[in-house]
């Protein structure tokens, strides 16, 4: 599974966000200084998880996001699910439309097992554990 640039973005940002302390807020630029991230990109692909309700925003001075309650308990793989798009998923690795079971792909086999324990592996680790995680110190840099 490979996730898009947006994707990749916005879990490093929510690790990021994971890493501070409940309820602090930080400016949408900072975590984009600390990441070494386009902030107007990170920006927009922050907006729809505030919508979603993962995210609270507040304005001014003191502003910006912090991550919502009970948001460091939910699963890498429903992060991933969420963010990338359904039409953008490809369960064959060789971009096949027709690649199943019963039409399988040189590859469909070997993929298969594979494919489920990543799964399994992401569906495992939550964020909290991510942000825990002394491999998020150089996924993140110093900002955290």
């Amino acid at each position: 599974m490979l996730l898009t640039r947006s994707a990749q973005y916005t879990l490093r940002a929510l690790i990021y966000l994971a890493r501070l302390p409940e309820g602090r807020y930080v400016m949408t630029r900072d975590i984009a200084d600390a990441l070494q991230l386009p902030p107007h990109f990170l920006a927009k692909l922050l907006q729809p998880l505030a919508r979603k309700g993962w995210l609270h925003a507040s304005r001014g001075r003191s502003g910006g996001v912090t991550l919502a309650a009970g948001m460091r308990a939910l699963s890498v793989q429903a992060i991933i699910e969420e963010l990338v798009e359904a039409g953008s998923r490809r369960d064959c690795l060789l971009g096949l439309k027709d690649c199943g079971d019963d039409t399988a792909c040189v590859l469909h086999c070997h993929w298969q097992p594979v494919k489920h324990a990543l799964n399994a592996y992401l569906a495992g680790h939550d964020l909290a554990r991510l942000a825990a995680d002394p491999g998020a110190d150089h996924l993140l840099g110093d900002g955290a």
